[in-house]
């Protein structure tokens, strides 16, 4: 039996998005999908799908004020590029957040808390982790979203209220967000925080100390003290040392 999905989301490109992850999950079936929610309404009263995935933020009503005005609350996942507004979705029963970009990987972390884990089954060409070339994140910038192939990522660095995305380009991608956000959607086995200000990729290190590693582009960041003994327990995980 497929599981009826429906999406409520004002961003296109984040439709596009969410499609093409529910797309990829044969037990799933997208029934409806809606730009803000005032189409949601008669929708979602038609269609009565299972899972529903809402944007916060959207203009005219939120989604946190659809959803409140339904009698039978469906599997819900909420969506947001913010991660404080979603606190605001547990007092209504939530399954779970994404904070956009979610990766696929966090999709189906998500997913499994709004349905039966052993029900989903993602398509085989689609590769664990982060091997794959199409694996990536969209990040939402004044023009839009930018894509960027996550074995592109060297490392994110946190400034104030933006992330300085770099990705092997002449120029970094700054994007509005938080450090903790992005570090959600990362695969622990690829990504690690060394420090408040900085994640990296693991498989970018060249060199690396208790205090400082260097990047494969020549970049040097510091370790901070409190990540130091996770940075070690991860790079020594995954097998990249080899002692003699």
């Amino acid at each position: 039996m497929l599981t009826r999905c429906m999406i409520i989301e004002d961003e296109p490109l984040a439709r596009d998005i969410l499609r093409t992850y529910i797309s990829k999950i044969p037990s799933l079936a997208l029934t409806a999908e809606c730009s803000n929610a005032f189409e949601a309404v008669a929708a979602y009263n038609n269609l009565r799908p299972d899972i529903v995935f809402c944007d916060i933020q959207m203009p005219g009503l939120s989604g946190i004020n659809f959803l409140k005005s339904l009698h039978q609350l469906p599997s819900i996942i909420l969506t947001t590029a913010f991660v404080e507004y979603a606190v605001d979705g547990f007092d209504i029963g939530v399954k779970d957040y994404l904070v956009k970009p979610f990766s696929f990987e966090r999709f189906l972390k998500a997913l499994s808390r709004a349905m039966n884990p052993a029900t989903i089954n993602a398509e085989e060409e689609q590769p664990p982790g982060y091997e794959g070339k199409n694996d990536s994140l969209f990040f939402k910038t004044s023009q839009g979203f930018s894509q960027v192939l996550l074995n592109d990522i060297l490392y994110i660095e946190a400034l104030g209220n933006y992330l300085s995305i770099h990705h092997g380009k002449q120029h970094a991608l700054v994007v509005k967000g938080k450090i903790f956000s992005v570090e959600s959607t990362l695969d622990e086995k690829h990504f690690i925080r060394i420090h408040r200000s900085y994640i990296i990729a693991i498989g970018h290190i060249k060199t690396f100390s208790q205090n400082n590693i260097t990047l494969s582009n020549g970049k040097t960041l510091p370790v901070g003290g409190y990540y130091k003994r996770s940075f070690l327990n991860a790079v020594y995980g995954t097998g990249i040392i080899h002692s003699q």
